[in-house]
């Protein structure tokens, strides 16, 4: 009798590169990723392209492997205030293609226009698309 391999083990095992998005969704554990921490803790001081395209880069990583989960923590944890325009405005539109997956993207844009408003600016023309 010849036992049948578990397709999931197949995929791991027929794969050179294992993928993030395969790992995190085994039986619904999601790894945390350790620089979420620091992106939160930290996100009063990112004002540079220097600075923001980094956490960009692993944004795009979360997101391009399907990781909402930790992506819609992130939104739920940041301070909105402490937030530059350039930052919010880059979140919205990184997440823009998922933001059906993710429950809370809707939220974050509401608290965005408000902010955005509330600092002079005319949101809606910058959240324009959105």
């Amino acid at each position: 009798m010849q036992s049948r391999k578990s397709p999931l083990l197949y995929e791991f095992k027929s794969r050179s590169t294992l993928h993030k998005e395969n790992i995190n969704n085994i039986k619904g554990i999601t790894m945390k990723e350790e620089w979420i921490d620091d992106f939160i803790n930290n996100i009063k001081y990112i004002y540079t392209p220097k600075e923001i395209f980094p956490y960009y880069h692993k944004i795009r990583g979360l997101l391009n492997t399907k990781n909402f989960i930790e992506f819609k923590r992130i939104l739920d944890r940041l301070n909105i205030e402490n937030i530059n325009e350039v930052l919010i405005l880059g979140l919205l539109r990184l997440s823009y293609p998922w933001r059906s997956k993710i429950n809370n993207w809707e939220w974050f844009l509401d608290k965005s226009l408000v902010e955005l408003n509330k600092r002079g600016l005319n949101g809606s023309e910058i959240l324009k698309g959105l």
